[in-house]
């Protein structure tokens, strides 16, 4: 993708209100308590998701 159609979110959320979100809207839901994460591996080539993580982990408490 050509630098200039890139979305300018960090991360993309997908459902029922899909798109993308700012490094502040990331970090506000990374640091909510409760949040559990996983380890997604996508081939930049197709976009392709060859890699789910079995395992979650819930983020370090913010100090």
């Amino acid at each position: 993708m050509p630098p200039a159609s890139r979305p300018r979110g960090v991360a993309e959320l997908v459902g029922w209100n899909s798109g993308f979100i700012t490094p502040r809207q990331a970090r506000q839901i990374v640091l909510t308590p409760g949040t559990v994460l996983s380890r997604l591996l996508y081939d930049p080539a197709d976009g392709r998701c060859i890699e789910r993580s079995t395992g979650t982990r819930s983020p370090p408490t913010r100090r």
